[in-house]
């Protein structure tokens, strides 16, 4: 990762993100094939520079997103609805939307397919460890797959 931290993150998808993520979610994300690869970065959200981040999907397969910190209001996180990339545009039922307030020191740990965003920060600064973690043999399987899997919310 380009912030000179891959031992220390690889460690941490091993140890930590493979276990919970082998808990957590459906076994074809993490725990069928393995999370294999990972990219880390840093986010930053103050006013008058990046206040917020548009709704998207992630290029990964489990996220974690550490909130490195500071004092700041605003810059919840809203998360809507787990699409697989054919129904990425199709819009959140209501009981998708949810959002989170997040907080120095506390990390969340989601699909890389759960579509969210950052609402704009009001005042302070955030910054945020972004870390991406991979499967091949997931993505190696969802290539040859043209219908939407079963986990996609599209499908309610």
């Amino acid at each position: 990762d380009h912030f000179g931290f891959k031992t220390a993150l690889s460690d941490l998808v091993s140890s930590v993100i493979q276990p919970l993520a082998n808990r957590l979610f459906r076994p074809e994300f993490a725990k069928k094939y393995g999370l294999d690869s990972h990219h880390g970065f840093l986010v930053e959200y103050e006013p008058g520079k990046d206040t917020n981040l548009d709704f998207h999907r992630d290029d990964s397969e489990i996220t974690l997103n550490l909130c490195l910190g500071r004092q700041f209001q605003g810059g919840d996180l809203y998360f809507g609805g787990v699409r697989c990339s054919n129904c990425r545009e199709v819009p959140p039922y209501s009981y998708e939307e949810k959002y989170v307030q997040h907080e120095p020191g506390v990390a969340l740990l989601h699909l890389g397919a759960h579509r969210h965003a950052a609402t704009s920060i009001k005042k302070g600064i955030r910054r945020n460890l972004i870390l991406w973690c991979n499967s091949s043999g997931f993505r190696k399987n969802k290539s040859t797959k043209k219908d939407c899997p079963v986990w996609c919310g599209a499908r309610s």
